[in-house]
């Protein structure tokens, strides 16, 4: 390499180190999304990227959906993310949505991916 060429990939590795975390977090999968935001359930930016990312698909055609629950008080989130953890347990579980039992109450359900995939990718 010459000197340009190592000056460009060092001008390119501070422009990559200046990317917001948030922008980074859009590519990271529901499973780390919830598991990070168990760990620091006190950040509500945090929680509230795991519930979008958790929730991509059904947030898509459903946006009202989306807006209440991103409405809601912390630790009502925290207890969503509780749920959607449990559910990400079974590895083939890629998908989750939020559905509502006879009883009224919120539970999470979730779906395998098309093909019998062992994972997938949300968010994208």
């Amino acid at each position: 390499m010459d000197f340009m060429e190592v000056k460009l990939v060092a001008e390119s590795l501070q422009e990559f180190e200046k990317v917001d975390e948030g922008v980074l977090d859009f590519f990271a999968g529901a499973r780390s999304a919830v598991s990070k935001a168990l760990k620091n359930p006190e950040n509500e930016k945090i929680v509230n990227n795991a519930i979008r990312t958790a929730f991509a698909k059904q947030f898509g055609s459903q946006p009202k959906v989306k807006e209440a629950i991103l409405g809601w008080d912390i630790e009502k989130k925290i207890q969503l993310l509780k749920l959607a953890s449990k559910k990400l347990e079974d590895k083939k579980i890629a998908f989750l949505a939020i559905t509502k039992k006879a009883d009224g109450t919120l539970t999470v359900v979730g779906t395998q991916a098309a093909g019998g995939a062992l994972s997938a990718v949300t968010g994208a």
